[in-house]
């Protein structure tokens, strides 16, 4: 990673990398260029752990009583059991 200013500047791969050889795919060449965005979140929304995801469930609710079922969608980090699944039966 190159930082300039406290600023992320680059990224390459390792070389010596023996899966991918110090090669990056797109995510790897462009996702940093995110932790610049005007538009980022760098606080959260909902303060505090108390209540975020009891009012996550009710706004989802909300939006597919509203709409329909193809009106929302959840995607986490994914997992074995991710943890919406376990709070969005």
């Amino acid at each position: 990673m190159a930082v300039t200013d406290d600023r992320i500047v680059g990224v390459r791969g390792r070389a010596g990398d023996r899966i991918n050889h110090g090669r990056l795919g797109p995510k790897g060449l462009y996702g940093w260029q995110a932790n610049h965005a005007r538009d980022r979140l760098i606080d959260p929304l909902v303060r505090g752990g108390d209540g975020a995801v009891e009012q996550l469930l009710h706004r989802t609710h909300a939006a597919h009583g509203h709409v329909g079922g193809v009106s929302v969608i959840v995607r986490g980090r994914g997992g074995a059991r991710p943890y919406t699944a376990m709070k969005y039966p």
